[in-house]
């Protein structure tokens, strides 16, 4: 079996529970805050480059949580996910939330955008695509 082959079948989607996203890796980071007030929390996996987007209440991790598991339930656990060090991924509730889920946290290293390259690129395109929106007057959402 070629490594295409494992990728492919590693990204069929069943109903099972242990389900994981492509390969291991998936991206975590927070974008805003927006010109409304607005923050988002973007979760993109590695292999795929495919981001998935939800506006939570506030960036703590009473409010990040369930926004991911939300994220986390239509595609499943990943087997690793990179954060920055920011205050909701380094709060002891996070870490027992990964603990339960059962995958591994890895914190990069900040303000070294070729650590997390892939969020940071869709940050400034999203970014851009909201403050073009916010312009003219149109709704980003």
């Amino acid at each position: 079996m070629s490594s295409s082959d494992t990728h492919q079948t590693s990204r069929t989607s069943t109903n099972d529970e242990t389900t994981r996203w492509t390969l291991a890796e998936t991206f975590i980071r927070f974008c805003g805050p927006l010109p409304t007030g607005d923050y988002l929390l973007v979760v993109i996996d590695e292999y795929s480059r495919y981001p998935e987007v939800e506006i939570p209440k506030s960036t703590s991790a009473k409010a990040t949580i369930p926004k991911f598991d939300k994220i986390l339930s239509t595609h499943g656990i990943p087997i690793e996910i990179k954060t920055d060090n920011g205050p909701p991924f380094n709060s002891q509730e996070f870490k027992e939330f990964l603990e339960e889920l059962g995958f591994s946290h890895r914190k990069i290293t900040p303000l070294w955008p070729k650590a997390n390259a892939e969020a940071e690129r869709f940050m400034r395109t999203l970014s851009k695509a909201i403050i073009t929106a916010h312009t003219e007057q149109l709704n980003w959402k």
